[in-house]
């Protein structure tokens, strides 16, 4: 009987160690990886308590009589029920940490603030007839608003709260033109793009297109930020359709259905793209004509070319489509590289250099990413001076290139353009949901949730600031707007991170891009979206109607 339990409580004794073991190096890992990748070492320190719990709990199975089992069993059970009746997933942060909240029968309804004491003689109505943010990260596609109606001094006269609402599902950001502030979100089995008043935050139209697109760690909704042109705003779903719509009517002028391009359904897709498409349609006019462009996408090894597809503005009919590369989550971004202006594609597994009139490859450079795993959704930077700054999460930082044209009179040539390395450092920049920008002649970034200023001669960190996790940044009128995943607006210098302003005002996980546009800041994630209104000085309505635009 004796020997019986001899290998019995040698087994209890491994697993009680395993345990400790597993234990002690929750620490050790986090602190070993954290530098590396917030992700990956919230991973390795979960793994490790799963280990280290599942381990203590073989043992109390091993030394326990069966009264104390059964006894253990009944708690556990009673504490899970208890706890997922209270509470459900909600999601994950960007760093893989999961957020619980409580059930509908027990959540409190969301807080609402309504703009209602506006008049017609509010300084804000005539301001709004001027706010202008056409695209994402603002007009110029660069992360940089400059912006004189709008007040940074926060410390004096901090913003107001203009209005909060609830909003669907998604992670589409705002652009705002003549008073309304377009979006897009998830509703039921529809993704809707949405005009809203910018003042008073009411619905003035919408319209539903059909698709719904949800992952896990990625969320459900709309991915993509809209973006306007002229008397229209266009967008993507996150399901593959780009809608064109006049952006004061809201009427539909046309549809494509671009992942029906490269692929027979949705699942074929998301196997491929993981994350739902969200980049936001580049519009620009050349050669007398106005071009929409948007990443495609494709099965492997296909001979159909699946990079960027070009669509007339006005009708939606396709002009060209260019590139073997199978999709990524960035932009395409229209990039002056000495006196030409290329489109740059980020993809999976490299960068394109695309010509103006018919998309045609001039030049790629390697950047590695998987599209149904860790991939490159940020934006490439430029320096206006041929170097291009690329970046990404997921433990691999950045890279600068330089393109050059190296011979030739015709710059739709590919073999008139070289691409080379400046330098590549995994342990700055390392921007996994958000985007660098270039300004006063130094990168700026939320690197792995921790804000982050570098020189681009050599990718120096020249300053680390606080920890905002997974959020957005604009540059705007010289100082750092941060929005961070927590929902709050924050405030920093440029020149050490020193913050100056801190402002709960979102609920929950927020990806989106916040919006500048006159003296209105506009923020939003999943499940709410908000406008403050920061005027840069009270204005008399004379002074405004002096700049209103007719």
């Amino acid at each position: 009987m004796q020997s019986d339990r001899q290998p019995h409580r040698r087994k209890a004794s491994i697993l009680l160690w395993v345990g400790i073991g597993a234990s002690l190096a929750i620490p050790v890992a986090r602190w070993a990886i954290f530098e590396v990748d917030h992700q990956y070492a919230n991973i390795a320190a979960g793994g490790l308590m799963l280990l280290a719990a599942g381990s203590f709990g073989l043992v109390w199975i091993r030394v326990a009589s069966n009264v104390q089992r059964v006894a253990s069993f009944v708690v556990v059970a009673i504490a899970a029920a208890a706890f997922y009746g209270c509470f459900e997933l909600k999601g994950f942060t960007g760093e893989t940490l999961p957020q619980f909240g409580w059930r509908s029968w027990l959540a409190a309804p969301k807080a609402t603030v309504d703009n209602a004491s506006v008049d017609a003689d509010s300084p804000q109505i005539e301001y709004a007839k001027n706010a202008q943010f056409s695209q994402f990260l603002g007009s110029q596609r660069s992360g940089i608003v400059e912006e004189p109606s709008f007040g940074i001094h926060w410390q004096e006269q901090p913003p107001q709260l203009l209005w909060k609402k609830p909003i669907g599902a998604g992670w589409s950001g705002f652009v705002v033109q003549r008073s309304l502030a377009y979006t897009m979100y998830q509703d039921e089995d529809d993704e809707v793009l949405a005009a809203f008043d910018l003042v008073s935050g009411n619905l003035r139209w919408s319209q539903r297109i059909p698709g719904r697109h949800y992952e896990p760690l990625g969320g459900l909704g709309p991915r993509a930020t809209p973006t306007l042109y002229e008397d229209l705003v266009l967008s993507q779903t996150a399901t593959g359709t780009v809608v064109c719509c006049n952006a004061v009517s809201g009427e539909v002028r046309w549809t494509q259905d671009v992942l029906k391009m490269g692929f027979a359904t949705q699942g074929d897709s998301e196997a491929l793209i993981k994350w739902g498409r969200s980049a936001s349609p580049l519009v620009f006019k050349t050669s007398g004509r106005v071009q929409v462009i948007v990443p495609m996408g494709g099965k492997a090894n296909s001979e159909t070319p699946i990079t960027l597809v070009s669509m007339e503005l006005r009708t939606g009919d396709v002009l060209w489509k260019q590139g073997t590369a199978q999709i990524g989550y960035a932009s395409p971004a229209l990039i002056r590289i000495g006196t030409d202006q290329q489109i740059v594609s980020v993809n999976e597994n490299n960068v394109t250099g695309h010509d103006l009139s018919d998309g045609k490859v001039l030049w790629t450079t390697d950047w590695f990413s998987r599209s149904n795993a860790d991939a490159c959704a940020s934006q490439p930077v430029s320096l206006e001076d041929g170097r291009i700054l690329l970046g990404k999460g997921y433990a691999q930082g950045s890279k600068m290139i330089r393109v050059e044209r190296v011979s030739g009179d015709k710059p739709s040539d590919a073999q008139n353009w070289s691409v080379s390395t400046l330098w590549q450092s995994s342990r700055v920049l390392k921007t996994k949901f958000t985007n660098a920008i270039y300004h006063d002649n130094r990168l700026y970034a939320l690197s792995d949730g921790v804000l982050e200023c570098v020189a681009p001669e050599d990718g120096k960190r020249i300053w680390r600031g606080g920890r905002f996790g997974q959020g957005q940044l604009l540059v705007v009128n010289g100082m750092l707007l941060v929005c961070a995943e927590d929902g709050r607006i924050v405030l920093a210098k440029c020149d050490d991170g020193a913050v100056v302003y801190e402002q709960h005002i979102l609920d929950g996980v927020t990806w989106n891009y916040p919006a500048v546009a006159g003296p209105f800041l506009l923020v939003r994630n999943g499940t709410e979206m908000a406008c403050l209104y920061s005027p840069a000085q009270q204005a008399s309505r004379a002074e405004l109607n002096t700049d209103t635009v007719q």
